[in-house]
């Protein structure tokens, strides 16, 4: 055998060798890289930059024929020097730089990663970087003209709601209206046909809440939801919406006490202030028990003002507070009283506080009541 015969079967050898150490310790770091590609550069060094195995595609991108001439000593970046240096495990993630032989500068994305003495390196070839980049953009193109569609059907969506809402009332009033006429003139009616006649107005009012609760929906999800801001005296004001529900509130044994500490005006909105108030003192008598407390605040916070309101109730859990804002959001608890909800006042609380520039939010544990605070901005 002569010796160019001898060293290509030690080549051979080596580098059989090498395919074999590949394969057995490197496979989970080779596993996650190609997962990404539907091709692979690849080859083991010694830290002093030689080659041990090299397969094809990595060797097209150091525009060398064999291993044998295959060095990383021409890595522009990273550097050799910085590689050698490294600790275990990854080393460097990134555009690998590589200096053909001509002196033509080679990109590709790439991994570099040690253990012990040995350096994998791991490619994509350009073509198949340049194939990803392509997929990737028509991904995210796509990705963008799926989300047009899905505001517009969303926007589509709410106009409809709008629509049979806004229809929905009409027929609502009539029913009331005969309703109320019924009680009136029907005399000597039976306690089966009385209780009947209650019923009506009832649930008749209980649609009409939720088509108003719609509306609103669908005003804030269609953009076309406009605040009328005014200067609000607050303590008269909310005094004035707090009366009618402590009549509400006696009914079922509940005490209200109103604190109002803050002295001057908010900046608001009158129609939709009282709507959130009226949303969240109904809540906490709906959720108190007989012959507890309902405390309300308004207090003054630099330049805001701080609305709260406290009740007695069973509290609410953490995983519940996260999604108490959502559209269509219960709680575990029931009502003391046989309430009924839409499930939609605090998700339009929210927006309506938001739209003022403020902030909402809750304070409960399970068994310890709740707060439900919200700020408004100071007429200054």
């Amino acid at each position: 055998m002569d010796d160019d015969q001898q060293n290509g079967l030690v080549e051979r050898r080596r580098s059989s060798g090498a395919e074999h150490e590949i394969v057995t310790e490197w496979a989970a770091e080779i596993a996650v890289f190609a997962a990404r590609s539907g091709a692979l550069a690849l080859g083991l060094f010694d830290t002093s930059g030689t080659a041990r195995h090299a397969n094809d595609a990595l060797r097209a991108l150091f525009d060398v024929d064999d291993a044998a001439s295959l060095s990383l000593e021409r890595l522009a970046e990273p550097r050799l020097s910085a590689l050698a240096a490294a600790a275990d495990g990854l080393a460097y993630r990134g555009r690998l730089a590589v200096v053909g032989a001509e002196g033509v500068p080679r990109e590709a994305p790439g991994e570099v990663w040690r253990r012990g003495d040995r350096l994998l390196v791991l490619a994509l070839p350009g073509d198949e970087a340049a194939r990803l980049e392509r997929e990737f953009e028509q991904a995210r193109e796509a990705l963008k003209a799926s989300q047009r569609d899905l505001r517009a059907l969303e926007k589509e969506m709410s106009r409809f709601i709008g629509i049979v809402a806004h229809d929905l009332r009409s027929p609502l009033a009539n029913i009331l209206t005969a309703g109320s006429y019924l009680r009136e003139t029907l005399t000597d009616i039976d306690e089966d046909s009385e209780v009947l006649l209650s019923f009506i107005p009832q649930q008749a009012n209980y649609m009409l809440s939720l088509i108003n609760d719609l509306l609103d929906v669908s005003q804030l999800e269609s953009g076309t939801f406009v605040l009328e801001r005014e200067i609000i005296e607050v303590e008269p004001f909310v005094e004035t919406i707090v009366r009618p529900h402590r009549s509400m509130a006696e009914t079922k044994g509940i005490r209200i006490s109103l604190n109002v500490t803050a002295d001057g005006c908010a900046d608001a909105d009158p129609k939709r202030l009282r709507q959130v108030l009226d949303n969240l003192i109904s809540n906490a008598i709906k959720f108190s028990p007989h012959g507890s407390t309902i405390t309300i605040t308004v207090e003054r916070e630099d330049s805001k003002l701080r609305f709260s309101v406290e009740d007695e109730g069973p509290g609410i859990s953490e995983q519940e507070q996260a999604r108490l804002f959502q559209y269509f959001s219960r709680t575990s608890a029931r009502p003391t009283g046989n309430e009924t909800s839409t499930g939609l006042g605090l998700a339009i609380a929210r927006r309506v506080v938001e739209a003022h520039g403020g902030e909402i939010g809750v304070e409960s544990a399970p068994g310890q009541g709740a707060t439900f605070w919200f700020t408004l901005p100071c007429a200054e």
